[in-house]
């Protein structure tokens, strides 16, 4: 019997798990079919999920990572390091889910799914707001990592303090193995790699960290570094001359890293182009950092609709704005329209120059309002590099 906590999802002879507020979808539950409505608490359903499923997070190495960035790479890389070194891993967090962190039955589910598929490893990104919100409740860790804290999401938490201490209560955990900065930062990482990036020698630090203390060997892990790739809409380059990368940079401190790198790999004489915009019903503290991010470390800056989701994109840009130096105002343009923002930045780029497209990466749709409509960063950046590039 499967437990479900969405509505929308129930069939027949499923267990719908009613979390607190959630007692309008009941009736929709039940007329898809749920055998049982059981209401509870976020901590009551995690342990309940656990019970329910056997506990298979006791029966699976458990890899968990959170941090304002690198998650979706580090989980993304020690995944496919240990099928490399000969383990059966999953993979759950912004690259396969709606949400980084799923509710804690969901997440027991593919834990139990895959350990009955024989799987020997989980990994899996765990995010400030499951954290806070109970959703990891009940779930057994062999290694738990912290890759970084900086500004995100203080409209869910209030304050970088209360954010940071979110963060760090993850990893202050006497049952499992705890990963921090200080304990990757200075692992000396193969000079042969794929990844692009300092952040990535970071992110590969902590996934060597992660390796080692799962018990593999040293020389055998740093083979398996040398072959590994970034996840997709991760620092991922679509064009060479001139350089056309997109990037999931969606804070402050993610967006001057991704600059930073990018200014590095174009020639001294080139331009380096950003096209950017800042989530709406999300953290408005960040846009004008973003703002002001994009014109201190590019040479100029197009301003464009991200997820607006709820919220009007011109009053976000106009956030953004606020962040600017008035002797670089001249340096930003306004294009609401993201597919037009992306093609204007192409067609401004000659072969010297960059062009860094944030804050989308690999998600294949835009939020606009209630709709959910079709868009690739990557696949519009493509398009347009065949039509003015080639």
């Amino acid at each position: 019997m499967k437990l479900v906590v969405s509505s929308k999802n129930v069939s027949p002879n499923d267990t719908f798990i009613c979390l607190p507020n959630g007692e309008s979808y009941i009736s929709e539950a039940l007329s898809n079919g749920a055998k049982q409505v059981l209401r509870l608490s976020r901590i009551e359903a995690g342990r309940y999920a656990c019970q329910h499923y056997n506990n298979p997070s006791k029966l699976l190495s458990v890899i968990g990572v959170t941090g304002t960035n690198g998650k979706s790479t580090v989980t993304w890389l020690v995944h496919h390091a240990i099928i490399q070194l000969g383990g059966h891993s999953a993979l759950q967090g912004t690259l396969t889910s709606p949400l980084t962190t799923p509710e804690s039955p969901e997440t027991c589910h593919n834990m139990a799914t895959h350990y009955q598929q024989g799987g020997t490893h989980f990994v899996m990104e765990v995010s400030s707001h499951a954290i806070h919100q109970h959703r990891i409740e009940g779930i057994s860790f062999t290694v738990k990592c912290l890759t970084n804290i900086t500004h995100d999401h203080l409209d869910y938490h209030g304050s970088l303090d209360a954010y940071r201490t979110v963060k760090k209560s993850f990893v202050t955990d006497p049952s499992c193995i705890c990963i921090g900065p200080g304990d990757f930062e200075k692992d000396m990482i193969p000079s042969s790699t794929a990844l692009k990036g300092s952040f990535n020698l970071e992110n590969l630090q902590a996934t060597k960290r992660i390796l080692l203390s799962l018990g593999y060997g040293e020389k055998d892990i740093d083979g398996v570094i040398s072959t590994l790739s970034a996840p997709p809409g991760r620092f991922e380059l679509l064009h060479q001359h001139p350089m056309v990368m997109v990037d999931y940079a969606h804070t402050p401190d993610a967006l001057h890293r991704v600059l930073v790198e990018s200014r590095q790999l174009i020639a001294a004489t080139g331009k380096l182009y950003v096209v950017v915009g800042c989530g709406g019903n999300r953290d408005r503290q960040k846009r004008p950092i973003m703002g002001q991010m994009s014109t201190d470390y590019a040479d100029y800056a197009i301003f464009t609709e991200d997820n607006p989701r709820f919220e009007d994109s011109q009053a976000i840009i106009e956030d953004m704005l606020t962040g600017i130096d008035h002797g670089k105002i001249s340096h930003v343009h306004t294009i609401l329209n993201r597919k037009k923002a992306i093609s204007f930045a192409v067609q401004q780029l000659r072969p010297n120059d960059g062009l860094v497209i944030a804050g989308k990466g690999h998600e294949s749709v835009q939020y606009v309002g209630k709709d959910v409509i079709p868009f690739d960063d990557r696949k519009i950046a493509t398009e347009c590099i065949k039509s003015y590039l080639t």
